[in-house]
């Protein structure tokens, strides 16, 4: 007798519950965001958002041939939460035309260790890049873009960002496999943005670039995946969760993890490694 196909009320959307068939997850991975589903393993099922309940209805009754009634529910509330957050990598595509970033976490209520953030692009961006517009994707990284502040950041902001980061990234305590070439991009960027005159003079290429050079909308991929120049850190978050995993609406502070000896925490994932490494500093 052939497996019927359910889909039932989940925790922030619904759980679809099917015979495993290659074409059917393929389709589902193309058309809904990987910040809008997630895999159970033990379950072997899916977990999707409820604005896509109709969608993975749809897409049963296509590679299943079954009618399955989707129920109503309520859609997910979002919440504020303090999240002690490990590591976060790099943006990626993940589906459509969303951009997001896994985050790593160990105490975030009751989930278990592991990849079980997601950090949408525009997000992170939002935090880290007050100058980023809705409209156009920046084709390379500014110096401003490299230490996390805006274009009218004073020089206190700009030394305090650097010492930040230098502290999160320098070799002797980074292991990220990229970290000596990071090291050397916020040494750069503080070298021309700390000195009045070679800040001016780059602040004017900045301005005769964004009327000269064509930039890509929003929608379409960029050159190179965006990564947010802090991986660690106490935030705090609005979030909504799905299948055990929060995605990051709005971050609304972000603080270094300090130990009581006044130490501060810096994670890497070296090559290799299944789970971040964490280096007192």
């Amino acid at each position: 007798m052939r497996e019927k196909c359910r889909i039932i009320p989940a925790s922030g959307g619904y759980e679809i519950v099917t015979p495993y068939m290659p074409s059917f997850v393929t389709e589902l991975k193309a058309i809904i965001p990987a910040s809008e589903r997630a895999y159970n393993k033990d379950r072997r099922s899916w977990t999707v958002s409820a604005k896509h309940g109709q969608t993975a209805g749809a897409l049963i009754a296509k590679c299943f041939g079954q009618w399955v009634e989707v129920p109503p529910i309520r859609t997910a509330d979002t919440v504020s939460k303090i999240i002690e957050v490990l590591y976060i990598g790099q943006c990626k595509q993940r589906g459509g035309d969303e951009c997001s970033a896994f985050g790593w976490s160990r105490t975030s209520d009751q989930m278990l260790p592991g990849w079980n953030l997601i950090f949408p692009e525009k997000v992170l961006r939002a935090w880290f890049d007050p100058d980023f517009g809705d409209l156009e994707r920046p084709a390379t990284a500014t110096y401003y873009q490299t230490l996390g502040i805006g274009r009218d950041a004073a020089d206190p902001e700009i030394k305090t960002a650097y010492r930040r980061l230098v502290r999160q990234w320098h070799p002797d305590v980074c292991k990220d496999p990229d970290a000596a070439e990071v090291f050397r991009q916020i040494q750069r960027a503080y070298e021309i943005l700390s000195v009045k005159k070679t800040r001016a003079r780059y602040d004017a290429g900045l301005k005769l670039e964004a009327v000269t050079t064509v930039k890509k909308p929003k929608s379409e991929p960029a050159e190179a995946s965006y990564r947010a120049p802090l991986r660690c850190g106490m935030l705090l978050c609005d979030v909504t969760e799905l299948g055990g995993r929060l995605t990051v609406q709005k971050i609304k502070a972000w603080n270094d993890i300090i130990s009581p000896s006044g130490k501060t925490l810096v994670t890497s994932w070296p090559m290799g490694a299944n789970e971040p490494t964490l280096t007192w500093s």
